[in-house]
């Protein structure tokens, strides 16, 4: 969660990344709330590299942000200060207003889980050590509970990313979600066909974060509940208004 001097506390994880399957990619990343602190990269992609293995490293002095999780840590945060700040409702609608506004935020959580972001490059990795040859870009992001790597080979190394996406992808369909107004903008989706206009080559490594399987599985849970508390709530409020309308209604003679 943040804290008041902008750094992070939690738990940290370090994921392995590789694959039996696949030897293009090989590594670890060290990840300490939304950033990932330490890492090394191998990556193997002869064809596009001159025949040589590049290594890419992220130090402590420069950690990568990943955006998905910074937005989680966000929502959750505003969760939590909803729950410890707002004053006792007073009424039906507060208190329905107060219940509702509790699961949007979880909702808007969940659905940071759900992004499909294999379509294109949305969080180029910049601060490398070394930098990446010119013609290859390196992204993490998440996935339901999966923690993606993976390796763009572009067709243009001179490319400029604009918004996130390189102008080689530039007919990607902006797609607007709802979103609290400290929180991330539009993602952006593309068809197939679209997805290879400026990635010639593209490769990565899905590792398993137990620490988001946790988190998902607890909000999915309060989901549910918060959720069936309204129902219940208006079926109580329902209820409770058809008995004042019968009890307040003029007695016959």
């Amino acid at each position: 969660m943040p804290t008041d001097d902008g750094q992070e506390k939690g738990a940290g994880s370090t994921l392995a990344i590789s694959s039996p399957t696949n030897e293009s990619i090989k590594g670890f990343v060290s990840i300490f709330g939304s950033q990932i602190t330490k890492g090394e990269l191998h990556i193997h992609l002869p064809k596009f590299t001159k025949g040589r293995p590049v290594v890419a490293r992220i130090k402590a002095n420069a950690p990568v942000v990943i955006p998905q999780l910074r937005d989680v840590n966000n929502y959750l945060q505003l969760a939590l200060e909803h729950l410890g700040t707002e004053p006792a409702p007073d009424s039906a609608a507060r208190a329905l207003d107060y219940m509702e506004d509790l699961l949007d935020l979880i909702e808007r959580t969940l659905a940071i889980f759900e992004g499909n972001l294999s379509a294109a490059i949305h969080y180029p990795v910049r601060r490398l050590d070394p930098p990446l040859p010119g013609n290859l870009v390196l992204e993490f992001f998440i996935n339901h509970a999966n923690f993606i790597t993976k390796v763009h080979v572009v067709d243009d190394p001179t490319a400029v990313p604009k918004h996130g996406l390189f102008p080689a992808l530039s007919r990607l369909r902006p797609h607007h979600h709802h979103h609290h107004p400290n929180q991330s903008p539009a993602t952006h989706t593309a068809s197939d066909s679209e997805a290879v206009t400026g990635t010639v080559h593209q490769v990565s490594i899905e590792t398993i974060y137990p620490y988001l399987d946790t988190v998902r599985a607890s909000l999915a849970k309060a989901q549910f509940l918060v959720s069936d508390m309204i129902k219940k709530f208006l079926v109580f409020v329902t209820l409770d208004d058809e008995a004042y309308e019968a009890f307040s209604a003029p007695q016959a003679a």
